[in-house]
């Protein structure tokens, strides 16, 4: 089984409220950093954002936020798989849907304003702008 189906089939339990989605955030930040594939990663995206939105009560949001916007983080500063090119644009055009702390945004800011020079706040990563 591919581990795209594997993500696939756990979001499905989370719909099916077998597994909590806060286990699902748990899973992603556990595994996430090592994971090589582009596509997965996409996919695991996209149902963490479905997941806050869709299966997060909201009073427990802007934590779970915290925590994706904080396994980003970890993804840009990966040592496992360091970011890609394809990557790194892929994180960049999520991460600011999980910057909801103001301590996040203005970071963010801070991040793109300083990206003038092609380099990432985080570690040292090339953009690729």
């Amino acid at each position: 089984m591919s581990r795209g189906l594997i993500w696939y089939s756990l979001y499905d339990m989370v719909k099916d409220a077998k597994v909590s989605f806060a286990e699902f955030v748990a899973t992603a930040a556990k595994n996430l950093a090592s994971e090589r594939n582009d596509t997965v990663l996409k996919i695991v995206i996209q149902s963490l954002y479905e997941g806050v939105v869709e299966y997060t009560p909201r009073q427990f949001r802007e934590e779970i936020y915290s925590t994706i916007y904080e396994i980003f983080v970890d993804l840009f500063n990966s040592k496992v798989a360091p970011p890609s090119e394809n990557r790194l644009i892929l994180l960049r055009q999520f991460i600011p849907l999980f910057a909801r702390k103001k301590e996040h945004i203005f970071e963010l800011i801070s991040w793109f304003d300083a990206n003038k020079d092609g380099k990432c706040r985080y570690g040292s990563q090339d953009l690729g702008n």
